[in-house]
C-alpha cells in the first residue's frame, strides 16, 4: 500500500492555541518522516447533524474559515469530510479503516490529549491502536495545552465568549475572535448624536456570537480598509428596542457602507447595556465609551 501522509482528525472549530499545539506536532511528525501533513475534518459540526444544539450551541468559525486558518497554519492538504447520519454511524475503528488507512494512506495518526472519533453507542476508540498496529499506522499522542490550570478547547473559548470575557477568548485563540456580517439600514438614532453606526446582519448563523454589551471593536471589509471603533450588541433600550441587534460606530467612517461585508473583530468588553433616561446622557455616555476604546487600541496586544 502506498502510505503517504501523517493525518489527524478533528473539527478543530476556532483552530486555537490547543489545535496549533496539534499542527506543530503533526508537521514535525510528517517532515521526519518525508510525508505530507493532513489535517481530516467536517463541513458540518456532528452537534448539529445528531440534533444535540440544544444549549445554544454555536460555532467558533465557519468551515471556510476553519480552512483558513488551518492553511494559515502550514497545513496545505485539509480534507474537509461531508458529515451526515452515515458519517456518523461509523465506529472509530471503521472510520480509521475506510477513511485515513483505505483512501488516505495514513502512515501515522496524531491525536490530541482529548481527541476521540466514531460512533459512541458503537464504542470502539479505545481498540484503534490494536487496528492502527495490524494497518501499519503509527499513533502519536499529544500534550494539553494549557490556560491557567485549564486545558484550552473549543468548549472553554465558547464559555469565555459567551460570558463576554474577550481578554480570556482571545488569548486562548492567540488570535481576535471576529464574525462576519452586512451593513444594513437601522433606525439612524446613533446619526443624529453625532454617533453613527452601522448595523450588521451576521451572514452565519451557526456563528458563536459575544454576551450582549459593548465593545472596543476593529473592523475591515473585503478591500482592505480597516477601521477601529466601538460596538453595541444587544438590545437598544434607551429607544424602546428589545430585539437583540450588532450596530458598530467605526471612528473616521464617513463614506456609505450599505451593503457591504465587514468583518468585526472583538477585541474587548468595555460595559454592559444600559437604558439611558435621555439622549443627552446616551451621548455623553457614548463619549466615554469612545474614549476608552480609544486608550485601549493605544496599547500593543499580542496572544
Amino acid at each position: 500500500m502506498n502510505k503517504n501522509c501523517v493525518a489527524t482528525v478533528g473539527m478543530f472549530d476556532g483552530v486555537h492555541k490547543g489545535h496549533r499545539h496539534i499542527l506543530k506536532l503533526l508537521r514535525a511528525e510528517a517532515e521526519r518522516r518525508g510525508l505530507e501533513p493532513c489535517v481530516v475534518t467536517f463541513d458540518t459540526h456532528p452537534r448539529i447533524v445528531l440534533g444535540k444544539t440544544g444549549d445554544n450551541f454555536r460555532l467558533l468559525t465557519t468551515t471556510e474559515e476553519r480552512i483558513e486558518l488551518l492553511k494559515e497554519s502550514g497545513i496545505e492538504h485539509v480534507e474537509v469530510l461531508h458529515f451526515d447520519k452515515e458519517t456518523a454511524s461509523l465506529s472509530a475503528c471503521d472510520f480509521l479503516r475506510s477513511q485515513l488507512a483505505g483512501r488516505l494512506h495514513a502512515q501515522a495518526l496524531v491525536l490530541g490529549y482529548d481527541n476521540a472519533f466514531g460512533n459512541k453507542q458503537r464504542d470502539d476508540f479505545g481498540q484503534i491502536g490494536i487496528l492502527a498496529q495490524e494497518l501499519g499506522i503509527d499513533l502519536v499522542h499529544d500534550e494539553a495545552l494549557y490556560d491557567g490550570d485549564t486545558p484550552i478547547s473549543s468548549t472553554q473559548i465558547r464559555k469565555a465568549l459567551s460570558e463576554g470575557n474577550m481578554q480570556k477568548t482571545n488569548q486562548m485563540l492567540g488570535y481576535t475572535f471576529n464574525l462576519e456580517g452586512t451593513v444594513v439600514k437601522g433606525k439612524q438614532m446613533g446619526r443624529k448624536m453625532g454617533f453613527p453606526t452601522a448595523n450588521i446582519a451576521i451572514n452565519d448563523p451557526w456563528k458563536a456570537i459575544p454576551a450582549k454589551g459593548v465593545y472596543a471593536i476593529a473592523a475591515s471589509d473585503r478591500q482592505g480598509n480597516t477601521w477601529n471603533g466601538m460596538a453595541n450588541l444587544g438590545p437598544q433600550p434607551t429607544f424602546k428596542g428589545l430585539i437583540d441587534v450588532l450596530e458598530v460606530n467605526l471612528f473616521g467612517m464617513k463614506e456609505d457602507i450599505y451593503g457591504q461585508i465587514l468583518n468585526i473583530q472583538f477585541i474587548d468588553k468595555i460595559r454592559d447595556i444600559q437604558r439611558f433616561d435621555s439622549l443627552e446622557e446616551l451621548t455623553a455616555q457614548l463619549a466615554l465609551d469612545e474614549a476608552h476604546c480609544k486608550v485601549l487600541f493605544s496599547k500593543a496586544i499580542t496572544y
